[in-house]
């Protein structure tokens, strides 16, 4: 399991894991609000920029993180992020991830998720958030500025900056 040990804020927590002939079985922390998308969806107004950007870097911490282990996430998208009963966003879902063996090794293949194709993040795209492209953190990054009803160019620096 590409995630068992990993302990972050905005990851979600796998507990443990077991299988038998038919199934494997995950025990993972509860995120009882679900995933960000249908909360969205029921949210019955437009994310402010500050809720949108609060999202953005929670998503962005958990996936320097990641990437700080080698992992790639591969589908990441708003209904891969879960929320908590605190508000707190945790990427979700590591079917589809990755752990790259070697530092230097990089991941090229392109795969079809949904019938769309994804290019994913890359290890060392952290450090190049703008252009955002077509992987998996602009698709949230470009979702979450349509939420808010505009578009904004929220410098990921700036979403440090506040710390």
């Amino acid at each position: 399991m590409v995630v068992a040990g990993l302990k972050h804020p905005s990851i979600l927590e796998l507990y443990a894991f077991f299988e038998d002939e038919n199934c494997v079985y995950l025990v993972l922390e509860l995120a009882r609000h679900g995933e960000l998308q249908r909360f969205l969806r029921n949210l019955g107004r437009t994310m402010s920029e500050t809720e949108a950007a609060g999202v953005m870097k929670q998503v962005v911490a958990g996936l320097l993180y990641l990437h700080s282990h080698r992992i790639i996430h591969r589908d990441l998208s708003l209904s891969n992020l879960l929320l908590m009963d605190d508000r707190h966003v945790k990427i979700a879902d590591f079917g589809l991830a990755i752990q790259l063996v070697a530092p230097d090794e990089r991941h090229t293949n392109r795969m079809s998720i949904n019938g769309k194709m994804s290019l994913g993040e890359r290890i060392e795209d952290y450090r190049i958030l703008e252009p955002l492209g077509k992987g998996g953190f602009a698709q949230v990054y470009k979702a979450l500025c349509l939420t808010t009803g505009i578009f904004v160019a929220i410098k990921m620096v700036r979403l440090f900056e506040e710390e």
